[in-house]
């Protein structure tokens, strides 16, 4: 009996991180989402640089800021965003999401 106790304590342990990291990737998503609004907002009311500086400097800070030469490299914007996009999808289609209808393994199970 004892054993089953431990594997809920572990498994509603694993439910909790994952609710948590849910969380977290939805509050990032949203923070994204409001700087992109308050950049239209700063585009219309002060000027389209002042606009693009929310997202430079969201991008900046993590370090994620794109590489002009490699856009221009690949002609532009658009040939950036779909090469992004494609490097994307091929993770996605190469890392198995699970569905949540897939049975759980102990540790010990191969």
């Amino acid at each position: 009996m004892t054993d089953d106790t431990d594997e809920i304590k572990k498994l509603r342990s694993e439910l909790a991180k994952e609710r948590r990291r849910a969380i977290a990737f939805a509050d990032i998503v949203d923070r994204n989402l409001v700087v992109m609004g308050a950049a239209v907002i700063e585009g219309h009311l002060q000027s389209p640089a002042h606009g693009l500086q929310w997202i430079v400097n969201t991008l900046e800070g993590p370090g994620l800021l794109p590489s002009l030469d490699e856009a221009r490299e690949l002609g532009g914007a658009q040939a950036w965003f779909d090469r992004k996009m494609a490097e994307h999808d091929e993770f996605r289609r190469t890392h198995h999401v699970p569905d949540g209808n897939e049975p759980i393994q102990a540790k010990d199970e191969p």
